[in-house]
């Protein structure tokens, strides 16, 4: 798998904190898009994150 970025967990982590910091994600990128990564919690049961080229897409319910 050479030139595949894969998602770090180091990144999702600041991005996770930052969210629930400041209620949004404003400085933490994807590596592979260098796009914002997006987190919502439409419901208490679970979260949904994004970005631009899906590496970080997870609805991440059982966290």
């Amino acid at each position: 798998m050479t030139g595949v970025t894969v998602p770090l967990f180091e990144t999702f982590e600041a991005a996770l904190a930052e969210f629930m910091k400041d209620g949004s994600v404003s400085t933490v990128r994807c590596e592979r898009c260098e796009g914002v990564i997006e987190i919502a919690a439409p419901n208490p049961s679970g979260m949904i994150v994004r970005c631009s080229c899906g590496a970080y897409n997870d609805n991440l319910r059982g966290i």
